[in-house]
């Protein structure tokens, strides 16, 4: 079976709503709507990608094969993100500042288990387990540094004036559960990349993966930071962070399906 083609027209609307949003940073428009134009593409776009990998899931038997599952997972989280989006922006059309934590974040705190659970299901797949034992002590090594580093990152940037913890309340709690997070999903496809057999095009999807992620790290830091300042409207920099970093997650998922066909041949059967 050949590879199929990366989806162009996706990556090129890609391209045009960065430039987009570049744009409106340039200009900075009156109107409202010019902003909330590109936060009904920040529920769009992943959606397309939620839909696109529950299409290609069934292609593998869905969650009957490791491929489908993964997929699957995918798709979960790319829609309870998209549906996160969209109350975001209902709820933004009517009031000025959107309550956090609110209705929204009942949908984004699913984000992270599913992809989570979709790496855990590469990891069986991956031929990781033998090869964790063939360079246990470097990549371990290697793996708990980065773990460690984001962190402390994480407690510096969140914590770093302790009268933060004299208020500590749920808005502060969903805040390190984001950031917490995504660092347990950046540790798991950092597994995936060190150990795992899978190469060609699938390699560079887990490198998208990564991206994407560690794009939705910096997106959670910076909305954790700017929200109690009133900064993290429509169309700010975390929704620029989190646009690139569900449209690099829809991407490779759309990478798994072309690639992982020669590793997990038998599975379709």
């Amino acid at each position: 079976m050949k590879s199929l083609p990366l989806p162009k027209i996706y990556i090129i609307l890609t391209i045009f709503w960065i430039i987009y949003w570049i744009a409106l940073q340039f200009f900075s428009p009156e109107s409202r709507y010019f902003y909330d134009i590109f936060a009904i593409v920040l529920f769009a776009q992943p959606l397309y990608g939620s839909v696109k990998a529950a299409i290609n899931s069934k292609k593998w038997n869905g969650r009957k094969s490791a491929v489908g599952r993964i997929l699957i997972l995918i798709s979960l989280g790319l829609f309870a993100w998209s549906l996160g989006q969209l109350a975001y922006t209902i709820i933004s059309f009517f009031v000025e500042e959107v309550p956090y934590p609110g209705l929204p974040d009942i949908f984004f705190i699913f984000i992270d288990p599913f992809y989570s659970f979709a790496m855990f299901n590469l990891i069986l797949v991956g031929g990781i387990v033998s090869n964790i034992k063939k360079s246990l002590v470097l990549n371990v090594s290697l793996l708990t540094t980065t773990i460690v580093a984001l962190t402390f990152t994480t407690l510096y940037l969140l914590f770093n004036d302790l009268s933060y913890f004299e208020t500590f309340d749920l808005a502060i709690a969903v805040d390190l559960l984001y950031s917490f997070g995504s660092i347990v999903v950046i540790s798991l496809v950092a597994i995936n990349i060190m150990f795992s057999r899978l190469g060609g095009k699938m390699k560079v999807g887990l490198y998208c993966l990564l991206a994407g992620f560690v794009f939705q790290y910096i997106g959670d830091i910076s909305y954790s930071l700017l929200e109690p300042l009133g900064q993290a409207y429509s169309a700010s920099m975390p929704d620029f962070l989190f646009y690139i970093a569900t449209s690099l997650v829809s991407l490779a998922g759309m990478m798994i399906n072309a690639e992982l066909i020669s590793t997990t041949r038998g599975e379709r059967e």
